[in-house]
């Protein structure tokens, strides 16, 4: 390649076999051609390096990379790892066991072009694996769209951003590369790594939406949100919003009054709250669905 390429992509991999060659077909697929995928491997025991070296040899703008000592350092490390080696002016996120409808690249720089957002997000289509319980995340899917997808231009995320993480996926992101420039990557939570991003650059920029479903999110057994119980989650979700609060004081974000009332809020009320927009969107039905999800999951193991 002798020109920089516009998009640099990334990818985090640890032991995807199964998923991943879907990934880089549909990277390969992009109706969008000056990109590079950034491959990270994060220490995995299955096949999925040899996949992915297999991908590599056929097109040489997919680059592979591995910690320095080949072992499993968590999504925090592996995300960094992979940015360092971006040439593009923008990032695009995939998981390795998501993938993209061909015109995903091709659209989300449309519309950051058009537009003065500095990040763009899209809507996302579920599939649901045998042994997913992916019925709560449909309807947190489908809430969000019904939400963004009124907006008529970017749309301001600070305050959502502070209850919830109001993007449905780490694979439906796109962004420019200066947004990341001294970011915390220091997340209390690591599995919600993306929320904690998302929130330091919603203070400097709006988010594009787009509301067709060019992402496919797969949600199998072994997806973060299937395999922790609802006291897990509460857990998680209190240190979170500890994070948060640090993360915002250390930073002096400027924060409306209703934006430090949320930032002091117990956890127990915004998840109240956060109950009350599914009931709102979805009605009664969609509620207890999210609810059962939770209280009916195992407890969260962790897989990377």
């Amino acid at each position: 390649m002798t020109s920089l390429p516009v998009i640099s992509i990334v990818i985090s991999s640890y032991n995807h076999g199964a998923y991943i060659g879907q990934a880089l077909e549909s990277v390969l697929a992009q109706s969008y051609a000056s990109f590079e995928a950034i491959v990270v491997d994060d220490g995995s025991s299955d096949d999925s390096w040899r996949i992915i070296q297999d991908f590599a040899a056929l097109d040489e703008r997919i680059k592979t990379v591995k910690h320095p000592d080949g072992g499993n350092h968590g999504l925090c490390a592996t995300l960094s790892l992979a940015l360092e080696c971006c040439r593009g002016e923008y990032i695009a996120f995939l998981e390795s066991d998501d993938f993209w409808k061909p015109d995903c690249l091709e659209k989300r720089l449309t519309a950051l072009q058009k537009s003065n957002a500095g990040a763009v997000f899209n809507s996302v289509e579920i599939l649901c694996m045998p042994g997913a319980k992916a019925d709560g995340d449909s309807i947190m899917a489908n809430m969000r769209h019904a939400r963004f997808s009124k907006e008529s231009g970017p749309v301001d995320i600070r305050t959502n951003i502070l209850i919830e993480n109001v993007i449905p996926a780490f694979s439906a992101v796109m962004l420019r590369r200066s947004l990341l420039k001294d970011l915390s990557f220091a997340s209390p939570v690591p599995q919600w790594l993306d929320w904690w991003l998302w929130v330091q650059i919603a203070q400097t920029t709006l988010f594009a939406y787009i509301p067709e479903r060019m992402t496919v999110w797969r949600s199998h057994a072994a997806s973060y949100n299937s395999r922790y119980s609802f006291h897990t989650y509460m857990k998680m979700f209190s240190s979170m919003r500890k994070g948060l609060t640090s993360l915002i004081a250390l930073n002096k974000y400027h924060l409306t009054p209703l934006q430090r009332i949320l930032m002091h809020c117990p956890a127990p009320l915004l998840l109240a709250l956060r109950m009350l927009a599914i009931w709102r969107y979805g009605g009664p039905h969609a509620l207890y669905a999210r609810v059962a999800s939770k209280i009916t999951a195992r407890t969260w193991a962790r897989v990377s």
